[in-house]
């Protein structure tokens, strides 16, 4: 939290939220990266969800050393559909318990799910489709020995008759950074 602090402290032009810290390594000090949600500062601002790299040194400085966005748009490179639209990032509350329609797409999307577990971090967008599609990021291990857990966007179609399913899994890279 200091190196996040410290490191947006001199920063203009746009608000960071902290949402998640997702990874940390120890390089010459320590990197982070951390799920933000990202608000221009201008009138009628739109949000969107970026993970901010941040960089704390042994003396005590933080920089940000680099930001990426996140999403179903940025996850869709070559994917007309998506890149298209429709999709609206999440204004209110990012957790997937704090938003019964997502929660309970999300509980019928993995009921019976084998071969991995998804651990929702954070509900990022949504669109209305064939029903409606929800973009979450989650934690997703697989169930072997000495799995290592990745975090992906994942996709959740809910269908006009109450059933879900997962649409589309994107791994994300967050440039070597341990989960």
């Amino acid at each position: 939290k200091a190196a996040f602090e410290k490191a947006l402290g001199d920063l203009d032009g746009c608000d960071y939220e902290p949402v998640a810290l997702l990874g940390s390594r120890t390089a010459a000090g320590t990197d982070f990266c951390i799920l933000c949600r990202a608000t221009p500062v201008v009138p009628d601002p739109e949000s969107s969800f970026v993970l901010l790299y941040v960089h704390a040194d042994a003396a005590g400085g933080a920089a940000v050393t680099g930001v990426a966005d996140i999403g179903p748009e940025s996850a869709a490179a070559g994917d007309a559909e998506a890149a298209a639209g429709g999709w609206q990032t999440n204004r209110g509350e990012v957790s997937v318990s704090g938003n019964a329609d997502v929660n309970a797409a999300l509980g019928k999307a993995l009921d019976g799910l084998v071969g991995a577990d998804y651990e929702a971090v954070a509900y990022l967008a949504d669109r209305v489709s064939d029903g409606a599609d929800y973009c979450l990021l989650c934690k997703v291990t697989p169930v072997v020995p000495d799995a290592r857990s990745t975090f992906s966007l994942v996709v959740i179609h809910a269908d006009p008759n109450g059933n879900a399913q997962i649409s589309d899994v994107t791994d994300l890279d967050l440039a070597g950074l341990a989960a």
